[in-house]
Formats: structure tokens, C-alpha cells, sequence
């Protein structure tokens, strides 16, 4: 049928594309080759999606995890590798020592043969986590379990000459140090376990997060964040202003209370963002803004207990409403749908597909891993607010992560 986005990207319109169409519309009404030529429509389809301009720079970074050397079927891989890592209600606060593979990677040839060029493995069982690249795409964030501490600590890797070095300072096994973000000014936002603080209905078992500003040439750290639980996922508005996800328990409904926030990158004028007395959805992990909208932002929707951090994919705008299901500008997919705000505690348990980590290419299309059904992969999609959910590339026996569009960004004000 007819692509609702046609006129977007008037020069990449092609006619070779409608010619073969045609033809194939033409095939497909003699049942004769019917079952061939629906496979050759299914590739022509993939062509004509991939052939999105937003794609033109062709590479991007992910982080391919896989398992070392254990025989797992395919849906326990699909069900363990990609969220196994991730903590819904607490932190990432526990390093997995020799339990994955992980390797930071560059995916290019998006519309061809997809092709491989790693950038870092630690080669020891080590597990990486939140990668994050800098404004001008020639050095990486992430988190990684430090050999002489066994937790957390935040190193830097420089692209393309691939040196490696550690940024957070050592603070003893029992601090963990992840979840960044640059600044514009140089310095870098982050979250840690160094509050001490535990979470309270498991009698402080599970360690929680504030968000701390370090100054890298300095090595000063100071606390941003002052919570009795946890704050997440740090990332930059167009604005300059600082997102964040804001874990509330006292006096709350615990399971329906993150809210996002916003601040300004020195820790003042900490405020609601969406959410606040709201009870949907229950969580809203890995929120980033669209580049091509003031005020919308994309993040994964999901419940408290249950899965972790995967779950529905969500476009939102505070502007116009910031409660329940308000401001809810599309589910993805759900073209036309209104967004029910259900109240539940294990809000995506048995729905599928599932996301994680979106990277927003615009406000119609953007990067994500997802997995389609319980015995899939976690691949890499283009999703569309037109429902198409395009998969770039997937791999046997591993998870592709946290997907970045290899390419400068404009950097956001001061």
C-alpha cells in the first residue's frame, strides 16, 4: 500500500522502485510463481525502507553480547540475552563477572550485507554496559567492571584510534559508577552507588543511585541528585537542560512511581518533566529527545516487577499533557491507536514485540533493538511511526544493544 510518508524525502524518490512494483503486482496476479514473487516483494519492500535518507551515514555503534561458550536454544537465548543485565526496579549495580561476551561494535553497510568492525572486547568476561558517544562521534562513554575494584567505573574510549581510559576515580568495591552523559562544557554527568542508600522494601538488599558531576581534568566529583531511591539515565534536551528518570517510593504508589524530571546540568531547578501523579506508565526507561521536535522524547514504557527495562515503545510530548495518557503522541507500533493508560504492576509482561534502548533518527523514525516474539533475537530495527518495523540486522547467539548512530549531533547550549 501506500506509504503514508512519501512526500518527506521528495529526492529519493524513485521510479526504478515503482517500476518494480508494478511488475511484481503484475507477477504476483498469476498464481503461478505467487510464493516467489511475495518473497521478492518482501525484499523490495525492506529496500525501499532502508533507503530512508536518515540512514545515509550507514554506521552504527552497538553493543553485541553474547554468551561465552554455553550451547542455549534459541528462545533461551532471546529470553536471557539483552535484558539479563538490566535491573527494573534497583541499579545496575552488580558487575557479571565471565557471564557474556560483550563487545562494543560498529554495524555499517546497513542496506547491504551488514558487516562487523569491533571497537573494544575486554576479552575477559567483563561485562559493558550504557554506552554513550560524545557530540562529535570521536570517543565513547561506557561503563565496565574495573579490574583492580571489582564494580562499576566509567571509562572513555577514543575513536577511531581506540585508546582506552579510565574517567570515574576507584571508590572501593562496594561504589559503582555508570549511566553517563556528556556535557557541553566538558564535564560529565553520572549515576553511582555512592549515597550508600538501599532500597527499602528488600531492608536495603539493593543498592540505589544518585547522579553525580565529575570534572575530568580535576577529578572532582560532586553529588547532583539527593533521593531515597534511584535516578536513571541521564541524557541532554535540545535545551541544555538535563532528563532524567526519578524513582519516588515515600508516601507513593512504589510501583507506578517514576517520574521523569529535568534539571540544569549543575543540579538546580530539579523538576517534573512528566509524570508526577500520574499512574501511567510505571516506568520510562532510556527517554531521549527526537531531534527534529522542541519537545517530544522517546522512551520504553514499562512495568515495575516483571521484566526489566524492555517493554512498549512510546512517543511523548509533556506540552500537551503529562498525566495517565496524556501527551501520548503515538505507541510504536499503534498508527491511529489512542494509548489506554493501564494501571498495572507488570505492565508488559506477554506483549510483544519488546524494546529496549531507542536512538531517535527523527520524530517519525528511529534506531532500536527490539524483539519481535518470546523466541526471537534482539536485533536491530528501523521503527516507524507508519508501524513498519524494518530489521537491519540480527545475529545468532548474541543480543544487539544500545544502538548509536555513528555521526556528530549538534551539541546543545551551555
Amino acid at each position: 500500500g501506500d506509504h503514508p510518508d512519501l512526500h518527506s524525502f521528495p529526492t529519493r524518490r524513485s521510479s526504478d522502485l515503482l517500476d518494480q512494483l508494478d511488475a511484481l503486482a503484475a507477477q504476483l496476479a498469476q498464481s503461478a510463481a505467487a510464493s516467489e514473487t511475495r518473497a521478492q516483494l518482501q525484499a523490495l519492500e525492506r529496500q525501499a525502507l532502508l533507503a530512508n535518507p536518515l540512514l545515509d551515514f550507514d554506521r552504527v555503534i552497538l553493543l553485541k553480547r553474547a554468551f561465552p561458550n554455553r550451547p542455549l536454544a534459541r528462545r533461551a537465548l532471546g529470553q536471557a540475552l539483552g535484558v539479563g543485565s538490566l535491573n527494573a526496579h534497583t541499579s545496575d549495580d552488580t558487575p557479571r563477572q565471565g557471564h557474556w561476551n560483550d563487545t562494543l561494535t560498529v554495524l555499517s553497510s546497513l542496506r547491504g550485507a551488514p558487516r562487523f568492525d569491533d571497537l573494544y572486547s575486554p576479552n575477559d568476561g567483563r561485562t559493558l554496559i550504557d554506552p554513550v558517544l560524545h557530540f562529535d562521534a570521536n570517543r565513547l562513554l561506557f561503563a565496565m567492571e574495573c579490574v583492580t575494584e571489582k564494580n562499576w567505573r566509567l571509562f572513555e574510549l577514543a575513536l577511531p584510534s581506540r585508546g582506552l581510559r579510565q574517567v570515574t576515580p576507584d571508590d572501593g568495591d562496594d561504589v559503582a559508577h555508570f549511566d553517563p552523559c556528556y556535557l557541553p562544557d566538558g564535564r560529565i554527568i553520572f549515576a553511582s552507588t555512592a549515597v550508600y542508600q538501599g532500597l527499602p522494601c528488600e531492608f536495603g538488599a539493593q543498592a540505589m543511585t544518585c547522579l553525580y558531576l565529575l570534572d575530568p581534568p580535576s577529578q572532582t566529583v560532586r553529588q547532583l541528585t539527593f533521593e531515597q531511591d534511584s535516578d536513571w539515565c541521564p541524557t541532554l534536551l535540545p535545551n541544555g537542560r538535563v532528563l532524567y528518570l526519578r524513582w519516588e517510593y515515600t508516601d507513593q504508589s512504589h510501583a507506578n512511581s517514576r517520574i521523569l524530571f529535568h534539571m540544569n546540568p549543575d543540579g538546580t531547578d530539579q523538576r517534573e518533566f512528566r509524570g508526577s501523579g500520574s499512574w501511567f506508565p510505571p516506568s520510562f526507561f532510556y527517554a531521549k529527545p527526537v531531534p527534529d521536535h522542541p519537545h517530544q522524547v522517546i522512551g520504553v514504557a514499562g512495568g515495575h516487577h516483571g521484566i526489566p527495562r524492555s517493554g512498549r515503545l512510546l512517543l511523548i510530548d509533556p506540552t500537551l499533557g503529562r498525566r495517565d495518557g496524556e501527551g501520548i503522541v503515538q505507541e510504536i507500533p499503534g498508527r491511529g491507536m489512542r494509548v489506554e493508560p493501564i494501571v498495572r504492576d507488570r505492565l508488559i509482561d506477554g506483549v510483544w514485540p519488546q524494546f529496549l534502548m531507542p536512538w531517535p533518527l527523527s520524530s517519525k523514525y528511529h534506531l532500536v533493538a527490539a524483539k519481535l516474539h518470546p523466541t526471537g533475537l534482539w536485533g536491530l530495527y528501523l521503527a516507524e511511526v507508519f508501524d513498519h518495523l524494518t530489521l537491519i540486522h540480527e545475529s545468532e547467539g548474541a543480543a544487539l544493544l544500545w544502538p548509536i548512530a555513528l555521526q556528530p549531533v549538534p551539541t546543545p547550549p551551555v
